[in-house]
């Protein structure tokens, strides 16, 4: 049996959409709770960048 975490939200902006999800498990219950403030935090700095910046990420 494995415990499971999951973040699951869609960001919609005018005509595009994007489904974001993630998804954490382990059979150590344990493990998970003490990951889950850490995760929660990471979910929390996900950002859908526009268009316009595409070019930016794919310059570095």
């Amino acid at each position: 049996m494995h415990v499971g975490l999951r973040y699951a939200w869609r960001y919609e902006k005018g005509t595009e959409a994007a489904d974001v999800l993630i998804i954490l498990a382990d059979p150590d219950a344990g493990r998970i709770l003490k990951a889950l403030d850490d995760v929660d935090e990471f979910a929390r700095t996900i950002r859908i960048s526009p268009d316009e910046e595409a070019d930016a990420w794919q310059r570095s």
